[in-house]
């Protein structure tokens, strides 16, 4: 099911004006833009707030993190040198 709802944004003067000559430019409609405007600034909101519940949660010690060299020795633990890749041998 898809639904979709609409809801009316203003914007202020200054982004506006960019807007229309965005518009005038390169002759997409303003709809576009606004649909851009929003998907890409809730993408960014997203990885802010979800980032900082992540954050509060490890300080919390709800969630575990690991250091880099950890990281590091699980990458080395499993490098392509220990796999074995049969259909790419010469």
């Amino acid at each position: 099911m898809n639904t979709s709802t609409s809801s009316a944004t203003q914007l202020n003067p200054e982004t506006e004006r960019r807007l229309d000559l965005l518009v005038s430019e390169t002759g997409r409609s303003k709809a576009f833009y606004r649909h851009e405007l929003t998907k890409r600034s809730l993408e960014d909101i997203e990885d802010y707030y979800l980032s900082l519940a992540v954050l509060e949660r490890v300080h919390q010690e709800k969630e575990k993190s690991h250091s880099a060299a950890d990281c590091k020795n699980s990458l080395r633990a499993s490098s392509p040198e220990s796999v074995s890749y049969p259909a790419l041998r010469a």
